[in-house]
């Protein structure tokens, strides 16, 4: 398992690309006992998408596409 980010929930990640105003609501103290600021901050930049082979389709394990 990974390890924990600190201060990973006060952040709300923005995946939209168009404005919104959703800073306006996440935003302030939080409610939480471990306190600190709310903020809402960009996606984080990505990776190309690897390519991977199609699998067979499989309706349960050990039965493969039974339209062959």
């Amino acid at each position: 398992m990974g390890q924990a980010v600190p201060g990973a929930e006060l952040r709300s990640r923005q995946v939209r690309l168009d404005d919104t105003r959703i800073g306006e609501i996440f935003s302030g103290q939080t409610p939480s006992r471990s306190g600190g600021e709310l903020q809402v901050t960009p996606p984080p930049l990505g990776y190309p998408v690897p390519c991977n082979p199609d699998m067979p389709n499989e309706h349960a394990p050990g039965f493969t596409d039974m339209s062959n």
